[in-house]
């Protein structure tokens, strides 16, 4: 990809084979994929997108609560039924433990709620720690953490999606989303672009709501929760946007 005058936005979503970037020329409405290795890389593409929506926790909590930090239980409202798929991320010292053990003793510990871990949150372990060793509370002009679940919930007019992701009616939902937000070539050239053991179905998907949150950002269109955040012990604020 060549960088050019336009002004970027990018969805990013883990996967398998690193990290799948879907960015949109706010100017002409190109559309743009890419898949990097490690997270740092994102922060020094070419384009260098103004805004960079990313699916995975940013602020995280010291001390475990019940339900998580506020955004994860306030969204877990919004979605209803589906907001199963909102984990509690792990508290900030957990991030240290190599083994599931002594992440779960960590988290529980961290508190008098004793609360421990979600083998989902464990296995996010990798990639949380290549968001934090790039994050600071300014990268957050930049970085801002989204839910894919969050953003198509606004992408159909603020109602939650009823079937899992996973599911042929999850999946054919939410492309007949994405194709009337302008997605649908994108979506089909990243189909055949990338192997299925390295980029899942799903997560392309992601990538593409996540880029358009990234655009409703850029246009202040967006919403957060909560409005007023809590600021985590390294100063980064504790908010999903969607």
């Amino acid at each position: 990809m060549a960088a050019d005058r336009d002004t970027w936005v990018a969805g990013v979503d883990g996967c398998p084979g690193g990290w799948l970037l879907v960015l949109r020329g706010l100017r002409t409405g190109t559309l743009s994929h890419c898949l990097q290795p490690v997270f740092g890389e994102i922060l020094a593409l070419a384009l260098r997108p103004v805004v960079v929506a990313v699916d995975m926790p940013i602020g995280l909590l010291d001390a475990a609560e019940k339900g998580g930090r506020a955004c994860d239980r306030a969204a877990r409202v919004l979605l209803g039924e589906r907001g199963c798929c909102v984990f509690s991320p792990p508290v900030r010292p957990a991030l240290r433990c190599v083994t599931y053990a002594s992440a779960c003793q960590t988290n529980s510990s961290s508190s008098k709620a004793a609360i421990s871990l979600s083998q989902q949150a464990f296995g996010l372990f990798q990639k949380l720690r290549e968001v934090h060793a790039q994050i600071k509370p300014k990268t957050q002009d930049q970085v801002f953490e989204v839910h894919p679940e969050l953003a198509f919930y606004e992408l159909n007019q603020q109602s939650a999606m009823q079937e899992r992701k996973k599911s042929s009616a999850g999946f054919a939902a939410r492309r007949s989303l994405l194709m009337q937000a302008g997605f649908a070539e994108t979506i089909d050239e990243m189909l055949t672009t990338y192997q299925r053991q390295k980029v899942a179905r799903d997560d392309i998907l992601d990538a593409c709501v996540c880029c358009w949150t990234a655009e409703r950002i850029w246009r202040k269109k967006a919403l957060r929760i909560p409005e007023d955040p809590p600021k985590d012990s390294r100063e980064l604020r504790m908010e999903i946007w969607r």
